[in-house]
């Protein structure tokens, strides 16, 4: 799992699934308004 897990975690970044920005950060605003209600 140790392998696997960054590449899981960088593609649910890459697609949208999560954002790790922190609440302070310019592009959490941005990326948040992006996701579907």
């Amino acid at each position: 799992m140790s392998l696997v897990m960054p590449t899981v975690v960088t593609s649910m970044q890459a697609v949208g699934m999560v954002n790790d920005h922190q609440t302070t950060c310019f592009r959490h605003k941005a990326v948040r308004d992006m996701a579907r209600p």
